[in-house]
């Protein structure tokens, strides 16, 4: 990756506002690495979210230690019924008239809207009157998609948008090909986190010049740098972190368990995460009468899974393309298991073959090819020996092409090329 940071004279301090479809999030640790990254440079960051989690739901330890919450702000959280809606629309026009004139009368524009249209362009525009942002920065097309009107009303602010995984794949099971038509016709910049992802924004028709492949990172201070060492074969623990849903390949894992555990039957494999194909997968758990070799956590918090990755010997993700069309990304648990320093097994999926080399810093197979996972689960615990240079390599391409920090620098330069109609070449 190439990377130039500009001098600290031309570096300035940015107002952004990141957009999220709900916050926090306990899976997508990597958008909190984004925001606090963004802070620790001295940015002014607010946080627009369309939802809160669930009462029940786990929040990550980072939210509290960096009071994240009192930057954050529930956007459209209005009335649904129209006469209150529109009501709520006319306090808004009496309210911000005088300090925003322009913007409340292209609110109004009735050769551009249709009357509820101009209701609703009221209520998306208020959240972002209060305060003047440089940039905006949007997590998931789909939520670009949302507020990408606002470009008309707040020309010099940059609009950006990181596309991850399910926004490129599963949204056009539902969605034409056409959807982001306007987004990419509109917005300023799109950040794919993968190359993979890049080519599909190129096919979906947007200008080579306004993609900059921006991959997510980790933070590398929350993993132990030690080189592991294995002599035993038995009592293996195996790890997938994980929501579990169909994309993740759960299911393939525990196919596969079944064959290795005949040869070595001490083998333990450990599921962290939750979520709708729990019972599916426990009653396959059940079937295959694997309930002494499979353990479900649950949801876990970082520090529980920095323990989990200390006490594993093998991690594996069988991330497969979902039958809505669902793909992953790049999943931030196999950047943080190679920095754990495990050997790690995953897919030919998506972008997972920018971060691991097949035989290298770790073992690639195909999409729901159970045997070839047995097979490379047998050969690491077969193999001790591979174990502590495979993981080292893990660590090495982590921390170069994967760490949190110097890519939030880059993404600072990104930022600033922007907002001064720079020239990105330097970044490609």
């Amino acid at each position: 990756m190439k990377t130039k940071h500009f001098s600290s004279k031309q570096q300035k301090k940015f107002r952004v506002a990141v957009i999220v479809e709900q916050f926090p999030a306990l899976s997508e640790t990597f958008i909190l690495d984004h925001i606090i990254g963004l802070m620790g440079l001295g940015h002014d960051v607010e946080i627009f979210a369309f939802s809160k989690p669930k009462a029940n739901e786990k929040i990550h330890e980072r939210v509290w230690k960096y009071k994240l919450l009192e930057r954050t702000h529930y956007i459209y959280n209005v009335p649904t019924q129209r006469w209150p809606r529109l009501y709520h629309a006319i306090r808004i026009f009496c309210r911000y008239f005088f300090q925003h004139p322009l913007i409340m009368l292209q609110c109004l524009d009735v050769w551009s809207y249709k009357k509820w249209e101009i209701v609703n362009n009221f209520i998306k525009v208020e959240p972002f009157l209060k305060k003047p942002f440089d940039i905006i920065h949007c997590h998931f097309g789909t939520t670009g998609n949302k507020i990408i009107r606002l470009k008309r009303f707040f020309p010099k602010t940059v609009f950006l948008t990181t596309f991850h995984g399910f926004d490129m794949s599963a949204v056009f099971s539902t969605e034409d090909q056409n959807c982001y038509d306007q987004l990419l016709e509109k917005g300023d910049l799109f950040l794919p986190i993968s190359n993979f992802w890049k080519e599909k924004l190129e096919r979906l028709g947007c200008p080579e010049e306004k993609i900059i492949t921006h991959h997510m990172g980790i933070d590398l201070s929350r993993f132990l740098f030690e080189t592991r060492t294995r002599t035993r074969k038995n009592n293996i623990m195996l790890l997938t972190v994980g929501r579990l849903v169909e994309k993740k390949g759960h299911e393939f894992v525990i196919r596969a368990i079944v064959k290795v555990v005949k040869k070595y039957p001490q083998l333990m494999y450990m599921i962290a995460g939750d979520g709708p194909y729990r019972s599916e997968l426990q009653n396959l758990v059940e079937e295959f009468s694997l309930g002494d070799h499979i353990k479900f956590v649950g949801s876990v918090e970082q520090n529980e899974v920095s323990k989990l990755y200390q006490e594993a010997d093998i991690f594996v993700l069988s991330s497969v393309t979902a039958e809505d069309g669902d793909q992953e990304g790049i999943p931030v648990v196999l950047m943080e298991a190679m920095a754990a320093q495990l050997p790690v097994i995953s897919t030919f999926h998506s972008g997972i073959p920018e971060l691991i080399e097949d035989g290298k810093n770790g073992f690639l197979v195909h999409e729901r090819d159970v045997f070839a996972l047995a097979e490379k689960i047998e050969f690491l615990i077969e193999h001790p020996e591979i174990v502590g240079d495979m993981g080292k390599k893990g660590r090495d391409k982590v921390e170069s092409a994967f760490n949190t920090e110097m890519l939030n620098r880059r993404l600072e330069d990104i930022y600033y090329a922007s907002c001064n109609g720079g020239d990105f070449h330097f970044l490609q």
